[in-house]
């Protein structure tokens, strides 16, 4: 899309001069705005060192609900398990208590994440009819768990906000086939839309925080990232009011509480949504952006009841309705000072995801010449706008901490007023696992959904789930460990980042460790170009791509590989059915032994540390690696590059105009006022009149 030099030009004047007009007034209907002076609740925390860790009680009856409803889920996908060389019974599907708890994990990684997960969550959705003819959809509807972080708690959001629609139809839309769903409007660019009209764009959202700010709430850069998120992950955002807000609220107001009303949740028809992020210690302040987080660091979880932890050092919660309530050990100052409203999804997935925009804040300094300064002049017109509604560090989503005074010597924000939150992948846990771990949850089979960028290719090297097991020591005790890893170097040695691969195949014990599938993305099977390893600062994608990224990443979800060849893996289907039922031989005593069938897919996909298999077995072959654009468009920099530059040169012609003025108004007034001394001296007869020539006494 292609907009007059004038526009342009107008639009970043605009952003220069916004912050100057509004005089520190806002205009917005306030559904940004938490709400204060809310009667507190009898009950709205609880700490679960005192519970055992035990999930709070709504949470599980949610699961148990669900459970309950899953064995004509597990119906539909598998059809005939003797396909897989068991009975019914072997498998113990029949009864919602038996059935295996299975978790979905989508990574960090911006949009890349988001989109890989999506694609590949369309190859799991049994709604999906070629998954469902290839026998990887069916996944999804069986799981029980779907957890988030960074870009990966963008697609787990979105989902459960848009009430489970299929992951393709939630991106791309479906309005024209009858829908409802606008989608995710990825050709407008997250940060610059397009044009003169990008103004009113950042009026509503510079509005809306700057409400929050004055309602006595620490704002910043992650209040507006937030609300550039929820443009298009939430809904009431389309093409024709993209720009206005006559109508919309743009995901302002949409709580993440209210998933609890949403209709598949409700149904239990939903796997249980969990957002991670981190938050930086007291001491961490001053670290520049990109800096990682110690491994004691405490990791939060949102769930749609309630926000907390389960770290050993802290161990507690507070309801997510009541989010933003100033407390000291649990509780409020007086019965009637709680917050609602503070818990906005946008926030939540924008919070897990706030250090990706300080990140992509410094990203600047990677262009080169003309660019580079165009860049500085615009983020400098972004800057801008914060004046007066930036209250804390532009990194961070600030929250009043509910959990002051908790932990005293061993919890980092003890005395802390507020929690700082960056994004959850900020400690290298790429993968959010750590809530997936907990005990309580009891969870058997980890999907990974690996969108990272480890590499120069952007594609993943496993160092999300390996850094997870590093961190497994702060856990000990609340958490099961991971199944034995190979190290980041060894996984890309045996190429275990280019396919599929099981971990954990065979515990001594039930239960010993989850069994974990890893499905990274990587490079289509078949030897085609790659457009899914995009980079991470990458904020628009046309529609074209977007298409083409959510086929590749169905591919890979779907393909397996085969050792030595290119091309699927024609079994992999009931290779995944193979792993995800596996743990079931373990609630028969004695064990099952694993199926032929399956035993030839283990054998092909299991990864031992101890016992790796052959060289010649883990082979992956005739991959391309380097991303290729399906449809390349000019940036926003490279396509205004003249503009903004012309513009700059305008508003520095203007300045130095300005005070080459005020230089000569300072001269000419000095002159005038040595002048005006004179005068006044010889009218005094302090200073002879001068001679006047030829004038006569």
């Amino acid at each position: 899309m292609k907009y007059p030099t004038f526009s342009i030009s107008l639009a970043i004047w605009k952003l220069l001069t916004h912050s100057q007009g509004t005089n520190g007034q806002s205009t917005t209907r306030g559904s940004y705005v938490p709400v204060t002076n809310v009667h507190c609740p009898d009950v709205f925390t609880r700490r679960t060192l005192d519970q055992q860790f035990q999930l709070d009680p709504r949470e599980r009856e949610y699961i148990d609900g669900r459970r309950a409803l899953l064995p004509e889920a597990w119906s539909q996908w598998l059809r005939d398990p003797s396909t897989l060389g068991y009975s019914a019974q072997d498998l113990k599907l029949v009864s919602g208590a038996d059935v295996p708890s299975i978790a979905l994990a989508s990574s960090g990684g911006s949009f890349r994440s988001a989109l890989f997960s999506a694609g590949a969550l369309t190859a799991f959705d049994i709604r999906n009819d070629t998954a469902k003819a290839i026998g990887t959809g069916g996944l999804l509807q069986v799981s029980q768990y779907h957890s988030g972080l960074s870009g990966g708690s963008w697609i787990a959001t979105s989902l459960a906000i848009n009430d489970l629609p299929v992951p393709r139809d939630l991106v791309l839309g479906n309005v024209h086939q009858g829908g409802n769903l606008t989608g995710w409007l990825l050709d407008r660019d997250l940060l610059l839309p397009d044009g003169i009209r990008a103004i009113d764009f950042y009026e509503d959202i510079v509005d809306q925080v700057r409400s929050k700010a004055n309602a006595g709430f620490d704002t910043g850069l992650t209040d507006i990232w937030s609300r550039a998120l929820a443009y298009h992950l939430l809904p009431g955002t389309s093409e024709l009011n993209f720009f206005s807000d006559d109508e919309s609220t743009h995901g302002a107001g949409v709580l993440y509480s209210d998933l609890q009303k949403i209709p598949r949740f409700t149904q239990k028809q939903m796997p249980f949504p969990l957002i991670v992020v981190n938050a930086r210690p007291p001491l961490f302040e001053d670290a520049p952006p990109g800096t990682n987080l110690p491994l004691e660091s405490t990791v939060y979880e949102v769930t749609p009841f309630e926000f907390g932890s389960y770290d050993p050092h802290l161990a507690a919660f507070v309801d997510v309705k009541y989010l933003g309530t100033e407390l000291n050990e649990l509780k409020p100052k007086s019965s009637d000072s709680c917050v609602t409203n503070f818990d906005q999804a946008d926030f939540v997935a924008g919070s897990s995801s706030s250090l990706f925009f300080a990140l992509l804040y410094d990203s600047r300094r990677k262009l080169n010449g003309i660019e580079a300064k165009a860049a500085d002049f615009l983020f400098k017109a972004l800057n801008n706008l914060l004046k007066g509604i930036s209250t804390r560090a532009d990194d961070v989503g600030v929250v009043p901490n509910p959990f002051r005074g908790l932990g005293v010597g061993q919890y980092e924000d003890a005395n802390s007023p507020s929690l700082e939150l960056i994004d959850g992948g900020s400690n290298l846990e790429q993968l959010p696992l750590r809530p997936l771990l907990m005990k309580p949850r009891g969870v058997e089979v980890i999907v990974t959904l690996d969108g990272s960028s480890d590499n120069e290719n952007d594609f993943p090297t496993l160092l999300g789930l390996i850094q997870t097991q590093r961190h497994e020591g702060v856990v000990a005790g609340v958490a099961q460990p991971l199944p034995p890893l190979p190290s980041e170097e060894i996984a890309v040695r045996d190429q275990l980042n280019l396919r599929p691969t099981f971990f954990g195949c065979d515990p001594s014990s039930v239960p010993e460790w989850p069994l974990v599938i890893s499905l990274p993305n990587a490079p289509p099977a078949d030897g085609s170009l790659p457009v899914t390893n995009t980079d991470t600062f990458k904020l628009t994608y046309t529609d074209r791509h977007s298409e083409l990224f959510l086929d590749q990443a169905f591919g890979t979800a779907t393909s397996g590989f085969v050792p030595g060849q290119l091309g699927a893996d024609p079994e992999w289907a009931q290779c995944l059915q193979c792993a995800v039922v596996d743990r079931q031989r373990f609630k028969h005593q004695p064990v099952i032994p694993r199926s032929q069938q399956c035993q030839r897919c283990f054998s092909r996909y299991c990864y031992d540390p101890a016992n790796p298999p052959r060289a010649e077995d883990l082979k992956v072959v005739g991959r391309q690696f380097k991303f290729t654009d399906p449809d390349p468009q000019k940036g926003f920099f490279e396509r205004n590059k003249k503009t903004i530059i012309i513009v700059a040169s305008v508003v520095g012609v203007v300045l130095l105009l300005g005070i080459l003025t005020c230089i000569f108004c300072f001269i000419k007034r000095r002159a005038r006022a040595k002048i005006d001394q004179v005068t006044y001296s010889q009218l005094r007869g302090d200073v002879p009149l001068p001679k006047v020539v030829g004038l006569k006494a």
